[in-house]
């Protein structure tokens, strides 16, 4: 093959490749609640649970998510009050026409309790994202340590709806997201619920003592198995979206089981980020595959220009 003809070759399948990686991205990431309108300075970073299509569940069944019709979990709220800048333990589903539904315990800045937020985003390929909040800064009032239950599901009415329940002081609040459009789940990889948070500060978490998960149910049957942590885009998993804009610090872990998770204070960590993380993830990983097609089509510059024309097998 003329020299042409295997630099071309060789491109075409290191580009393809490239599209193969690209293509297996996420759908978008969620930027994070905020009552703010204003941009922030840095973006929300998450470590969040990722429950795939089939995972285990109890008696033996598979997780279907185009069947699901109510998630539940189970959580425990950090030991945090005051933070630099907002926390939220927040839960995620996404419906088949792309949109990601948030239900949330959240703590602002000078506040010592958690209240609960809400809110849909329509399309989160969309830059910028737009959210359409549901409920803000609503009661049941938790305090740190409070164990709480938060649901998605769709009602007897076929409608999306959401419920935290504070388990202490024995209430809760429950509205609909009032979509136009009820669609079932959409298949795939989902981040049903995350630590995220804009806080930078390890202050903010090094009391946190733990935040833990101690259930999942779908569709009343608790997961068992196929949980897997995700903080931000790997070649092994596509979940459907990300939450958060940017990959979590150093300074919170997370511990997954079977069927529970626990998010923790691991540490000291000086980093900080700069310019755009979601460039960043891309960047990291597309910037090699671009050199490699360099190095291939050189290196066959030099290989034919040393060799000369005597080693080319004309064409048929």
């Amino acid at each position: 093959m003329p020299f042409a003809g295997r630099a071309t070759a060789a491109t075409l399948i290191l580009l393809l490749v490239l599209w193969l990686a690209i293509a297996g991205l996420p759908v978008g990431r969620v930027h994070g609640l905020t009552a703010s309108s204003g941009a922030y300075s840095r973006p929300s970073w998450a470590l969040g649970l990722v429950l795939p299509e089939g995972a285990k569940l109890g008696g033996g069944n598979d997780l279907s998510w185009e069947s699901v019709r109510n998630i539940t979990v189970s959580v425990t709220l950090p030991l945090i009050e005051n933070p630099s800048d907002s926390v939220y333990a927040t839960l995620n589903v996404m419906t088949a026409n792309g949109v990601v539904l948030q239900v949330a315990s959240g703590i602002y800045p000078g506040n010592s309790t958690w209240l609960v937020y809400s809110m849909y985003i329509a399309d989160v390929t969309q830059v910028p994202q737009h959210y359409t909040w549901v409920l803000n800064s609503s009661a049941p009032r938790a305090v740190p340590g409070d164990s709480e239950v938060i649901s998605i599901f769709l009602s007897q009415l076929g409608v999306w709806t959401f419920r935290v329940a504070d388990t202490r002081e024995n209430t809760s609040v429950q509205a609909s997201f009032g979509l136009s459009s009820n669609q079932p789940a959409m298949v795939g990889d989902q981040e049903v619920f995350a630590l995220e948070s804009y806080s930078w500060d390890n202050t903010t978490f090094d009391a946190m003592g733990s935040m833990t998960l101690g259930s999942i149910f779908v569709n009343g049957q608790r997961v068992e198995g196929g949980l897997y942590p995700f903080a931000d885009w790997d070649m092994i998993h596509s979940p459907l979206f990300i939450v958060g804009g940017a990959a979590p610090p150093q300074f919170v872990s997370l511990d997954v089981n079977d069927s529970t998770a626990t998010w923790s204070y691991s540490g000291q960590w000086q980093g900080d980020i700069q310019g755009s993380p979601d460039l960043f993830t891309a960047a990291a990983f597309v910037l090699p595959l671009v050199a490699s097609i360099v190095v291939v089509v050189i290196g066959l510059l030099y290989v034919t220009r040393k060799t000369g024309p005597q080693n080319r097998i004309p064409p048929v």
